[in-house]
């Protein structure tokens, strides 16, 4: 699909918006997954690991059932909140002025917070899930160490992925392209839009993006990207009038 030069520019502004979203978050989170990681180290390397362990029939308690957990989970949700309200609020900026040079304006205000609320009960995702993954994963990992022979540096290897860069550039991707069709939903609603195209780009993947961009038109309350493609889909929504022309 070759867009029209306006929403060429459109879609490059939204990519460098959504660019600069993952770039806060991993500002944001990748600080916080390292100090996790050098915290559960220290942990881990006290003496008597498997003794303690044994105690507990494997598992992982003592150091989760106190606050330090917790108190992570909610300070790395409420960082991500803060990077994804930036992000959402660059990809409004963009489409107000998108719509302001067809002389449109939207009905009301885009609550940004409101917009991740919006995201988290559209998809059931929680923001706080990623925290709690990172601590059920922990205690999974332990868990099969412990019933293994392989010594603690082999176990503190194996976790360094789930606190790792590769991580948090996963997540800002996955939840910076959410809450970005988020925004774009509640642009369609803002300005009375019922039909959309998908935009797969020159650059989208044959197996997924590009077949389910050839079943275009779709309408307000279809499945977007990435919920319908894959991880760090970079697919985008174009906007229909009532005819399904582009707007």
């Amino acid at each position: 699909m070759t867009l029209p030069m306006r929403n060429t520019t459109r879609r490059n502004k939204i990519r460098a918006a959504q660019s600069e979203g993952r770039a806060k978050i991993m500002r944001a989170v990748l600080p916080l997954l390292k100090r996790r990681y050098a915290a559960l180290k220290r942990e881990l390397r006290r003496a008597n690991l498997r003794k303690r362990l044994a105690k507990m029939d494997g598992l992982y308690k003592d150091d989760v059932d106190d606050n330090a957990w917790d108190d992570w989970i909610d300070a790395f949700s409420n960082a991500l909140r803060d990077a994804l309200e930036f992000g959402i609020g660059n990809i409004w900026a963009v489409e107000t002025e998108f719509f302001a040079t067809r002389g449109k304006t939207a009905q009301g205000q885009l609550d940004w917070r409101e917009v991740v609320d919006n995201y988290e009960t559209r998809t059931g995702i929680k923001i706080k899930n990623i925290g709690t993954d990172t601590l059920t994963s922990t205690q999974k990992m332990i868990a099969e160490w412990y019933k293994t022979d392989a010594g603690l540096p082999e176990l503190i290897e194996k976790l360094t992925p789930l606190f790792g860069e590769a991580r948090a550039e996963l997540i800002a991707y996955t939840e910076m392209s959410f809450v970005a069709s988020e925004v774009f939903l509640q642009t369609m609603k803002a300005y009375g839009i019922g039909l959309w195209n998908w935009d797969a780009g020159p650059d989208a993947c044959a197996e997924i993006c590009q077949p389910i961009a050839a079943e275009n038109p779709y309408k307000v309350g279809d499945e977007m990207p990435p919920e319908k493609s894959h991880p760090k889909c970079m697919c985008g929504c174009v906007y229909l009038d009532e005819n399904g022309d582009e707007i």
